[in-house]
């Protein structure tokens, strides 16, 4: 072989060397993708807990601020919120909703219970903070979203929320 045919077949790449990096390639996107779905499930999970326990808060510190009694309204079957007193920051002619079977949550609400009585599940639950930001009751709220899920917990002696 004369050295300018040597130079011309190290050139090119084999189509055994293709199949190795594309099989090496399914491997890791076999491994992947399924952790990215589950990561995905968990962080919808942990963002909705959060909106709930940030909008509890927020109906809390606008019962103060207003001087008057504010509510928040939760239900099952339509895996919504509302806070009364509120108008909605995209659309300010419609009161303030939030949609947890929709993007960007896409999560289900599990599970409703009073503080007082916590193993009575229940369709709607609404909690009312007087002028003094105090709710009426305690609440329990679990999301989920996949197998993750989220308690978010209302204390009715401090109003405190957390979630667990």
């Amino acid at each position: 072989m004369t050295p300018a045919l040597k130079r011309n077949a190290s050139k090119g790449i084999s189509i055994i060397e293709i199949t190795i990096s594309m099989l090496t390639f399914g491997i890791f996107a076999a491994i992947a993708i399924p952790k990215y779905a589950d990561s995905q499930l968990r962080y919808r999970t942990e963002v909705t807990a959060n909106r709930i326990a940030q909008d509890l808060s927020l109906a809390q510190s606008r019962a103060r601020l207003t001087n008057a009694n504010c509510s928040l309204s939760i239900s099952i079957a339509s895996d919504s919120y509302t806070v009364s007193g509120l108008k909605s920051l995209d659309k300010p002619s419609e009161n303030y909703v939030v949609s947890l079977g929709q993007a960007p949550f896409q999560c289900d609400v599990q599970f409703l219970a009073t503080e007082a009585s916590p193993t009575a599940s229940l369709s709607n639950l609404a909690i009312q903070f007087n002028r003094f930001g105090m709710p009426d009751q305690g609440g329990i709220i679990t999301v989920g979203c996949g197998g993750y899920s989220k308690t978010i917990t209302l204390e009715s002696i401090s109003g405190r929320v957390k979630i667990q």
